[in-house]
Protein backbone atom coordinates (compact mmCIF):
# COMPACT_ATOMS: atom_id res chain seq x y z
CA UNK A 1 0.00 0.00 0.00
CA UNK A 2 2.67 2.55 1.05
CA UNK A 3 4.49 1.51 -2.86
CA UNK A 4 1.15 2.13 -4.21
CA UNK A 5 0.90 6.06 -2.70
CA UNK A 6 4.31 6.60 -3.79
CA UNK A 7 3.98 5.79 -6.99
CA UNK A 8 0.30 7.91 -7.30
CA UNK A 9 2.52 10.99 -5.77
CA UNK A 10 5.07 10.24 -8.15
CA UNK A 11 2.76 10.06 -10.88
CA UNK A 12 0.59 13.59 -9.70
CA UNK A 13 4.49 15.06 -9.40
CA UNK A 14 5.78 14.11 -12.99
CA UNK A 15 2.56 14.86 -14.86
CA UNK A 16 2.46 18.04 -13.15
CA UNK A 17 -0.64 17.90 -11.13
CA UNK A 18 -2.31 15.70 -13.72
CA UNK A 19 -2.49 17.76 -16.54
CA UNK A 20 0.02 15.44 -18.48
CA UNK A 21 -2.72 12.75 -18.32
CA UNK A 22 -5.32 15.06 -20.02
CA UNK A 23 -4.75 14.55 -23.47
CA UNK A 24 -3.04 11.72 -25.38
CA UNK A 25 -2.11 13.96 -28.62
CA UNK A 26 -0.46 16.97 -26.88
CA UNK A 27 0.60 16.09 -23.32
CA UNK A 28 2.94 18.39 -23.09
CA UNK A 29 1.46 21.70 -24.38
CA UNK A 30 -1.46 21.39 -21.95
CA UNK A 31 1.45 20.88 -19.20
CA UNK A 32 2.97 23.99 -20.55
CA UNK A 33 -0.31 25.80 -20.39
CA UNK A 34 -1.15 24.78 -17.06
CA UNK A 35 2.40 26.02 -15.90
CA UNK A 36 2.23 29.15 -18.13
CA UNK A 37 -0.68 29.77 -16.84
CA UNK A 38 0.47 29.04 -12.72
CA UNK A 39 3.38 31.18 -13.13
CA UNK A 40 0.96 34.17 -14.35
CA UNK A 41 -0.06 34.75 -11.22
CA UNK A 42 2.97 35.03 -9.36
CA UNK A 43 3.99 38.19 -9.04
CA UNK A 44 7.05 39.40 -11.19
CA UNK A 45 9.77 39.95 -8.29
CA UNK A 46 8.95 36.76 -6.78
CA UNK A 47 12.46 34.96 -7.80
CA UNK A 48 12.24 32.51 -4.74
CA UNK A 49 9.15 31.13 -6.09
CA UNK A 50 10.74 30.59 -9.25
CA UNK A 51 14.50 29.43 -7.77
CA UNK A 52 12.15 26.46 -5.73
CA UNK A 53 10.05 25.93 -8.31
CA UNK A 54 12.49 24.86 -11.23
CA UNK A 55 14.92 22.93 -8.82
CA UNK A 56 12.28 20.87 -7.80
CA UNK A 57 11.00 20.32 -11.07
CA UNK A 58 14.41 19.70 -12.24
CA UNK A 59 14.95 17.43 -9.36
CA UNK A 60 11.62 15.59 -9.74
CA UNK A 61 12.08 14.70 -13.03
CA UNK A 62 15.66 13.38 -12.94
CA UNK A 63 14.74 10.93 -9.86
CA UNK A 64 11.39 9.55 -10.68
CA UNK A 65 11.61 8.87 -13.97
CA UNK A 66 12.14 5.12 -13.29
CA UNK A 67 9.54 4.64 -10.99
CA UNK A 68 6.70 5.71 -12.68
CA UNK A 69 7.45 4.38 -16.50
CA UNK A 70 6.10 0.68 -17.03
CA UNK A 71 8.04 0.38 -20.36
CA UNK A 72 11.82 0.31 -19.77
CA UNK A 73 12.46 1.34 -23.34
CA UNK A 74 10.21 4.30 -23.50
CA UNK A 75 12.87 6.86 -22.08
CA UNK A 76 10.50 9.92 -22.38
CA UNK A 77 6.61 9.06 -21.89
CA UNK A 78 4.50 11.58 -23.06
CA UNK A 79 2.40 11.78 -20.36
CA UNK A 80 5.58 13.27 -18.04
CA UNK A 81 5.24 16.90 -18.11
CA UNK A 82 7.41 18.13 -15.00
CA UNK A 83 9.83 18.76 -18.00
CA UNK A 84 8.03 20.95 -19.74
CA UNK A 85 6.58 22.87 -16.89
CA UNK A 86 10.09 23.48 -15.32
CA UNK A 87 11.30 25.04 -19.23
CA UNK A 88 7.75 27.25 -18.57
CA UNK A 89 8.74 28.69 -15.27
CA UNK A 90 12.37 28.67 -16.29
CA UNK A 91 11.42 30.76 -19.98
CA UNK A 92 8.96 32.89 -17.40
CA UNK A 93 11.46 33.66 -14.97
CA UNK A 94 14.24 35.06 -17.59
CA UNK A 95 11.76 36.66 -19.45
CA UNK A 96 10.09 38.59 -16.89
CA UNK A 97 13.63 39.29 -15.08
CA UNK A 98 14.16 41.39 -19.25
CA UNK A 99 10.96 42.63 -19.88
CA UNK A 100 8.17 44.09 -18.49
CA UNK A 101 5.47 42.47 -16.55
CA UNK A 102 2.29 41.44 -18.94
CA UNK A 103 0.22 38.92 -20.68
CA UNK A 104 2.21 39.07 -23.88
CA UNK A 105 5.24 37.95 -22.22
CA UNK A 106 3.45 34.49 -20.78
CA UNK A 107 1.59 34.11 -24.18
CA UNK A 108 5.21 34.07 -26.35
CA UNK A 109 7.13 32.26 -24.03
CA UNK A 110 4.36 29.85 -23.94
CA UNK A 111 4.23 29.86 -27.80
CA UNK A 112 7.84 30.35 -28.55
CA UNK A 113 9.15 27.50 -25.67
CA UNK A 114 6.40 25.07 -27.60
CA UNK A 115 7.59 25.77 -31.45
CA UNK A 116 11.33 25.09 -30.24
CA UNK A 117 10.27 21.88 -28.05
CA UNK A 118 8.17 20.60 -30.63
CA UNK A 119 10.70 21.04 -33.65
CA UNK A 120 13.74 20.31 -31.66
CA UNK A 121 15.96 22.24 -34.25
CA UNK A 122 19.92 21.98 -34.23
CA UNK A 123 21.36 21.45 -31.66
CA UNK A 124 18.22 20.37 -29.27
CA UNK A 125 17.86 17.15 -30.80
CA UNK A 126 21.15 15.93 -30.75
CA UNK A 127 21.41 16.54 -27.33
CA UNK A 128 18.46 14.98 -26.36
CA UNK A 129 19.28 12.37 -28.50
CA UNK A 130 22.68 11.72 -26.57
CA UNK A 131 21.24 11.96 -22.93
CA UNK A 132 18.46 9.57 -24.06
CA UNK A 133 21.09 7.25 -25.19
CA UNK A 134 22.53 6.98 -21.77
CA UNK A 135 20.78 4.33 -19.27
CA UNK A 136 21.45 6.18 -16.02
CA UNK A 137 20.91 9.53 -17.56
CA UNK A 138 17.05 9.06 -18.34
CA UNK A 139 15.80 11.59 -15.82
CA UNK A 140 18.35 14.02 -17.26
CA UNK A 141 17.38 12.83 -21.01
CA UNK A 142 13.90 13.97 -20.36
CA UNK A 143 14.48 17.73 -18.34
CA UNK A 144 17.99 18.87 -21.11
CA UNK A 145 16.11 18.77 -24.02
CA UNK A 146 12.82 21.41 -22.68
CA UNK A 147 15.53 23.41 -20.94
CA UNK A 148 17.89 24.04 -23.73
CA UNK A 149 14.66 24.75 -25.63
CA UNK A 150 14.56 27.97 -23.21
CA UNK A 151 17.52 29.34 -24.85
CA UNK A 152 16.18 29.89 -28.54
CA UNK A 153 12.69 30.58 -27.31
CA UNK A 154 13.84 33.72 -25.34
CA UNK A 155 16.53 34.72 -27.99
CA UNK A 156 13.55 34.98 -30.17
CA UNK A 157 11.86 36.95 -27.81
CA UNK A 158 14.55 39.55 -27.75
CA UNK A 159 14.22 39.65 -31.39
CA UNK A 160 11.33 40.18 -31.78
CA UNK A 161 10.67 42.81 -29.11
CA UNK A 162 13.93 44.76 -29.93
CA UNK A 163 12.10 45.03 -33.93
CA UNK A 164 8.71 46.03 -32.23
CA UNK A 165 10.65 48.53 -30.82
CA UNK A 166 13.01 49.99 -32.38
CA UNK A 167 11.16 50.34 -35.53
CA UNK A 168 7.91 52.19 -33.78
CA UNK A 169 5.93 49.69 -32.53
CA UNK A 170 5.97 50.30 -28.45
CA UNK A 171 4.14 48.94 -25.83
CA UNK A 172 6.19 45.87 -25.43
Amino acid sequence: MKSNIKNNLLLYTVTFFGTGLLSKKMPGTIGSLAASILSYFVPKYSIIFYIISISLFIIGTITSQKYVTTHPKDKDPCFIVIDEACAIFLSNAISLDIFEYNYTMFLWSFLFFRIFDILKPFPIRNIESYFKNKDKLNGLGIMVDDVVAVIPAVLTIVVILYLLQNYGIYGF
